[in-house]
């Protein structure tokens, strides 16, 4: 009986940490996933639309701002991207002569698995923009990111 009871506590605590472990693991990846939405030009836009909320007469004003400064906006973060994967190539050839030939394969393995991944990677899947079709006051739904 008291083994039972043991094997039970363990049983539970085992099953409470796995699922804390894929519940924190999907928290995680929605906002690393939300974060680099607002990185688009469409997700600049949807943020400052749900901060706004803005009327309708309010948001033939606003659009084309909000349009203008998003797309600097998402410029910039291209531009910080390439940037970001220059100094990434510039550190990697400034390690190689100091690296075993396993170490540095296995760095340029790393960075290749990074490359690909399709959340950071090229081609990555942006929002679409927003129609402008909705029906008076669902402004706000079709400008919101998830």
């Amino acid at each position: 009986m008291k083994t039972k009871s043991i094997l039970i506590v363990i049983l539970s605590i085992i099953i409470g940490f796995v699922i804390g472990f894929f519940t924190n693991g999907l928290i995680t990846k929605s906002k690393i996933e939300k974060f680099i939405k607002i990185g688009t030009h469409q997700g600049f836009k949807g943020k400052y639309y749900q901060i706004i909320n803005p009327t309708e007469e309010q948001e033939e004003n606003i659009n084309p701002i909000l349009d203008k400064y998003g797309q600097v906006f998402h410029q910039n973060m291209i531009n910080m991207r390439i940037r970001m994967k220059e100094l990434h190539d510039s550190m990697v050839m400034d390690l190689k002569p100091y690296l075993a030939d396993d170490q540095f394969n296995r760095l340029k393995e790393s960075i290749n698995r990074f490359g690909k991944n399709k959340d950071f990677g090229p081609g990555r899947h942006h929002p679409r923009p927003p129609q402008n079709d909705c029906e008076p006051g669902t402004q706000k739904k079709r400008h919101q990111i998830n």
